[in-house]
């Protein structure tokens, strides 16, 4: 009866059960305690942990552990054993002590694993319950061994349909994607993904954060064709349930914009742009956004429209103070609108105007790295633009060397490499360096995203240009190298770079 007003909710009418159950069982002609007072003390604790007060419900759990440690062993209650060492971890569990919660975890398995004919389901539970602890420790693949225990387990008593398995192939999933192990984080996220549809399941929300994660996943290896088509299918999903001007579909709108620009669909990255700008009625993402505008438009060589945009961000950060707000996020902003304006007037040959806004970008920058890199990126091309190579080399090696200290491998230097200081070395008629310069890029590029077609491509046409001056120079040499595109980019570009365009 107890049990039953506790899955009500009524907990204090189940203790009220609980106290007339405890006063029969101390009445002195009772035999001698044990079984029944633990099974009371056991409900007593759980009905305090409903209530989140732990402290009153772990002396209920250790009393009724204590009575069932002193029976006689043909006398002892093992399953009850192992639901108080269960709820005593959930209590620890929920007091973020995970290491006792994990310990009474193991120790409520051990136990189960004992019981003949133990429901699978239970042991899944429990196999749930420690991997949860572990991915909060940290402890991913320890976490995945044992979430793939609780498929195990509920693949042998489950139906296809249900949606404990959808959690667990979700888990698996983020799991694999700290492990870096793209294998299982493909294939349980699909499998999450095809149980959604194939059941018309009520998780269909879960399949929007699943396509993100995807398409996050292929974006970042430069597969941006499968990262597209994953982000569609989330703009899809997001569909289903809100109208077109929901302000989530900002989000939507900004990341497919962030593609097409990679991909050079530069129209259709300011159309997505400008409809999530549309879209931000609070003005929560509008200096991001213009900023991102202004950066394809001077991918497109447009200085003047990019202008327009990197001085509008300037003005709206300043009068909302993201200059001087102590966010960094916010800070970098501004700083990041002032780089860019700056190569928008070093494109427009406003060199001094373009070095003044340059060094202030670069004095605001403080410790970040990443963006320190910028502006020496900016430095460099300003000087290369000038006809100052030797200086322009010297500022694209500073850039490569602050990125190394970040990652020895950052995809950001394939860029460096072939597209400042290759082209540098290339416009100092320095061949063989130019030249060893693009063979790093390229192999840094396939190394690090080999679904980067539009890079590699790029930096194979460099190659061949560069080859071809070497083989006029010196005919006597037989080389053979990179065969020829059998098509040719209409113009290689050697476009001044941004390591990131700005998510919200």
């Amino acid at each position: 009866m107890a049990e039953n007003r506790m899955e009500k909710n009524e907990i204090e009418q189940a203790r009220v059960y609980l106290t007339g159950a405890l006063k029969i069982e101390l009445q002195p002609n009772q035999p001698k305690q044990g079984k029944g007072l633990a099974a009371i003390y056991v409900l007593f604790g759980v009905s305090y942990l409903y209530e989140e007060n732990y402290k009153t419900a772990i002396d209920y759990l250790q009393k009724s552990i204590n009575l069932i440690k002193g029976l006689d062993p043909h006398a002892r209650m093992d399953v009850l054993l192992a639901y108080n060492f269960l709820k005593l971890a959930n209590v620890y569990q929920q007091q973020n002590d995970l290491e006792l919660a994990l310990s009474y975890y193991k120790q409520s398995l051990d136990i189960y694993y004992q019981v003949p004919l133990i429901s699978k389901l239970r042991l899944a539970r429990l196999h749930n319950h420690i991997a949860t602890v572990l991915v909060l420790q940290e402890s991913f693949e320890e976490a995945f061994a044992h979430f793939q225990k609780t498929l195990e387990y509920q693949l042998q008593s489950l139906s296809f349909e249900s949606e404990q398995l959808l959690s667990t192939y979700t888990n698996l999933g983020m799991v694999s994607k700290f492990l870096k192990d793209d294998f299982h984080f493909l294939e349980y996220y699909q499998k999450a993904l095809d149980l959604i549809y194939l059941t018309n399941s009520d998780g269909i929300l879960e399949a929007y954060f699943i396509h993100n994660e995807i398409g996050t996943f292929w974006e970042l290896k430069g597969e941006y064709t499968y990262a597209l088509e994953s982000y569609e299918l989330a703009l899809k999903v997001n569909r289903q349930f809100f109208s077109e001007n929901h302000p989530s579909f900002i989000t939507n709108y900004n990341t497919l914009a962030l593609i097409y620009s990679e991909i050079g669909e530069y129209e259709k990255a300011i159309e997505y742009f400008q409809k999530a700008f549309a879209l931000d009625e609070q003005k929560e993402c509008s200096v991001p956004i213009l900023l991102n505008i202004g950066m394809v438009y001077l991918d497109m060589e447009q200085c003047e429209k990019a202008e327009v945009y990197f001085e509008e961000v300037l003005y709206l950060t300043v009068q909302s103070a993201y200059a001087q707000d102590e966010n960094k996020t916010n800070q970098l902003l501004y700083i990041t609108a002032l780089d860019c304006l700056a190569r928008t007037k070093g494109r427009q040959k406003h060199y001094e105007e373009a070095q003044k806004l340059c060094k202030t970008a670069f004095i605001l920058r403080s410790d970040d790295l990443l963006a320190k890199a910028v502006s020496f990126v900016t430095f460099g091309s300003l000087l290369n633009d000038q006809g100052d190579f030797d200086g322009a080399v010297v500022f694209f090696h500073r850039a490569e060397m602050t990125l190394k200290t970040l990652d020895a491998n950052h995809p950001a230097l394939a860029k460096i490499y072939a597209f400042r200081t290759g082209s540098t070395y290339y416009n100092k008629k320095e061949f063989a360096k130019a030249l060893s310069y693009y063979e790093m890029a390229l192999d840094l590029t396939v190394a690090v995203a080999p679904g980067n077609k539009r890079q590699i491509k790029q930096t194979k046409y460099g190659i061949d240009r560069i080859m071809d001056h070497i083989l006029e120079a010196n005919q006597s040499i037989q080389l053979t190298y990179y065969e020829k595109p059998k098509t040719f980019m209409g113009g290689f570009k050697w476009n001044i770079i941004c390591f990131f365009k700005t998510r919200h």
